[in-house]
């Protein structure tokens, strides 16, 4: 369906319901969406999620019969320690430009308990302290393609305990140059000559371009494309 609108519907014990609705693009099947539960009014002394169960329904707007449901929980750690992180936009990450975060906890000493680090590809390519509710990271070529990011903190008091929370990090702009390809002419006859222009940028504003450079190509016949055949580049 073109652009189709699902509203959701979160009804958790002890927490404030979420209601909001969400537009589907056309074409696109997975959507995903995230938020920060809040207690309700009457349990803002508290933050145990103790038998904290409830529902989550996600319904169609133009047809209301087109729903489905299942249950809700918060996850909760021993002692009930929480925290949380989200991205303050929808922005998508870019490498070389600033990400900022939300952190949500119960802890009275923020600035003293919570870190965070990135991992990419099995190492640590990034770590530091958090001094406030909010923190910022600038993605770097290290953090290409896939990179997690660890929130995490020990609590306090008595009882001490670790409590975690992650998030996907998956950059863009991840490669240092880009190639841009241009022709004297859009089309031309079969069997006549025509020059093909490769020029070579980089992404990162720097004019220096030292070394050669090994630049592919492939010609297609657009026949191929429409008896499938495979017109990848395999060597």
């Amino acid at each position: 369906l073109p652009n189709s609108v699902i509203i959701i519907d979160i009804n958790i014990s002890s927490m404030k319901p979420v209601y909001t609705n969400l537009t589907i693009p056309n074409g696109q099947t997975d959507v995903s969406y995230k938020f920060i539960p809040e207690l309700s009014p009457d349990n803002q002394q508290s933050y145990h999620y103790w038998g904290s169960v409830g529902t989550v329904r996600v319904s169609l707007m133009s047809d209301s019969r087109v729903a489905t449901s299942g249950p809700g929980y918060l996850y909760q750690t021993e002692y009930g320690s929480v925290i949380s992180v989200l991205p303050i936009t929808d922005k998508i990450p870019q490498v070389g430009e600033r990400v900022e975060y939300k952190i949500v906890t119960n802890s009275k000493e923020l600035q003293n308990t919570v870190s965070y680090m990135v991992i990419s590809q099995g190492s640590i390519v990034e770590a530091g302290s958090i001094v406030s509710d909010t923190f910022s990271i600038i993605p770097t070529m290290e953090m290409c393609p896939l990179a997690k990011l660890f929130v995490y903190m020990i609590s306090g008091g008595q009882d001490t305990e670790l409590v975690v929370d992650t998030i996907d990090l998956s950059p863009t702009r991840c490669f240092a140059k880009e190639v841009d390809v241009s022709f004297d002419a859009a089309e031309l006859r079969s069997g006549v000559d025509t020059t093909m222009k490769v020029q070579v940028n980089r992404l990162d504003g720097s004019n220096a371009m030292p070394g050669d450079h090994s630049v592919y190509y492939l010609g297609v016949d657009k026949s191929l494309v429409l008896l499938q055949g495979r017109t990848d580049l395999n060597k």
